[in-house]
C-alpha cells in the first residue's frame, strides 16, 4: 500500500475542510537554535530522581524507561504532520464561522491521529 499524503488523508476523512498550511512535526522542534533549547537548563536525570525517591525499586523503573526509549527511537517524526484547516463553507457572519482548526496526520498509518474541535 502506498503512503497517503496529508492532503489525501484530510480529503478522505474530513471532506468539508481545506488545508491552510502544513508543517512536519520534527522540523521546528529539532532545530538547534530554537528558543526552547537555548533557554532551558537540564536538571537531575530521571534515573537520579528514581534512585532518590524509589530507592531499591529504581532499577526496575529504569529498565522500563529504557524499553520505552528504544520504542520511541523507532518512531519517525517526519511521518507526522500538523495541518491547519478551515471549513470550505464559510459564513459571511464572523460569529458563525468556527475559524481554523488543527489536524494531526500520520503518513505512516494513512490516518488523522488527532483533531482540534
Amino acid at each position: 500500500m502506498a503512503k497517503k499524503s496529508t492532503r489525501e488523508i484530510i480529503a478522505e476523512e474530513m471532506p468539508g475542510v481545506e488545508i491552510i498550511e502544513t508543517r512536519k512535526v520534527g522540523s521546528s522542534v529539532k532545530s538547534a537554535d530554537s528558543s526552547a533549547s537555548r533557554s532551558t537548563r537540564s536538571g537531575s536525570s530521571i534515573s537520579d530522581l528514581r534512585k532518590r525517591f524509589l530507592g531499591a525499586d529504581a532499577d526496575a523503573a529504569d529498565a522500563d524507561e529504557e524499553d520505552l526509549e528504544s520504542a520511541d527511537a523507532t518512531e519517525d517524526d517526519d511521518e507526522v504532520e500538523v495541518s491547519k484547516v478551515r471549513s470550505k463553507k464559510r459564513s459571511d457572519d464572523p460569529l458563525d464561522d468556527p475559524g481554523s482548526r488543527v489536524v494531526i496526520t500520520s503518513t505512516k498509518t494513512g490516518r488523522a491521529t488527532g483533531a482540534q474541535g
